[in-house]
């Protein structure tokens, strides 16, 4: 069976302000976001993630 996994991660950062990425904890320079950093971008982003989000099995 061959299948295709289709995503937008623009869709998902969509909910997030300038303000929030601006205010986000910054590791060596970048901006990590997972549930232990900047964890209340990373519940936003997981909300997210059925939009724009598109799997398809042949």
């Amino acid at each position: 069976m061959d299948g295709k996994i289709t995503f937008d991660a623009l869709d998902w950062l969509s909910a997030i302000g300038a303000s929030e990425l601006d205010e986000a904890t910054q590791t060596n320079g970048t901006i990590v976001i997972s549930d232990t950093s900047n964890s209340d971008i990373f519940d936003a982003v997981v909300e997210r993630l059925d939009v724009g989000t598109e799997v398809v099995f042949l």
